[in-house]
């Protein structure tokens, strides 16, 4: 029977203190977003920056890539944490731009290793100089994919996390759109071989443009189990646009 999760949720206070420190959320961060929005608004453009310092981890980013990962990523670990999902060895963060969210679990210890899955080879390029900024590259993978393509056999992963291109409802960035759903019937219809039996995935999606009867028979097909559905919050617990689908496959 699929399990409705509790929301809003609270951290343990020492979780949210990891979440909200300084380090990420003091003054690095502000002056590169008031940094962001100013070029925005004089139209002036900047190529590759560092813009997050995560935990003691520098995030790079590039105009146009990062705006939803950085707005909302630290809340993927609260969605996690309240699914029940423990720490584990290795996660992949599929649909990464520069890779905020994955970036992010690494960064506070939520993983022991990384892969990033990205169509875009400037996202791509950006999430590499975060891995060789930070002295990673044994810990972290950048792949170039379309979906799974691009994801050798050979790995096993025991998390995937998505925050994929949006439905119908975003206009302003068609390019990103997924028509008729059909990259997450490729991802769900062949997730299972990339992950340890147990293995789950936890997509973000947009409450606007779907629901969990979208998903649902796509995650059964792939040989998947719908577990629940939880909201999205901001870290003072208001609701946001997303909400996230856990599964186990």
């Amino acid at each position: 029977m699929k399990q409705q999760f509790s929301d809003p949720y609270r951290l343990s206070p020492d979780v949210e203190s990891r979440l909200v420190d300084g380090r990420y959320t003091g003054r690095p961060l502000l002056r590169a977003l008031l940094a962001k929005i100013g070029r925005r608004l004089t139209g002036r453009r900047r190529g590759v920056e560092p813009v997050a310092l995560d935990n003691g981890l520098l995030v790079f980013d590039a105009p146009g890539l990062g705006e939803g990962g950085l707005e909302y990523g630290q809340n993927y670990l609260r969605a996690l944490l309240q699914a029940g999902i423990a720490p584990c060895e290795r996660v992949l963060d599929l649909c990464a731009g520069p890779g905020y969210i994955g970036f992010h679990l690494l960064a506070n210890g939520f993983c022991r290793t990384l892969a990033l899955a990205e169509l875009d080879p400037v996202a791509c390029a950006v999430a590499r100089q975060t891995v060789a900024h930070n002295g990673i590259g044994a810990l972290v993978d950048v792949y170039q994919s379309d979906g799974l393509d691009g994801i050798p056999d050979s790995e096993q992963f025991d998390l995937v996390v998505c925050n994929g291109p949006t439905g119908e409802c975003d206009q302003a960035i068609a390019h990103n759109n997924d028509p008729e759903w059909g990259l997450r019937r490729r991802v769900y219809g062949s997730i299972k071989r990339l992950l340890r039996p147990g293995g789950y995935c936890v997509f973000s999606e947009f409450r606007c443009d779907s629901r969990l009867e979208d998903f649902a028979p796509m995650i059964r097909a792939g040989g998947g189990e719908v577990i629940g559905v939880i909201g999205a919050t901001d870290l003072r617990g208001n609701d946001i646009a997303n909400y996230y689908i856990v599964s186990r496959f």
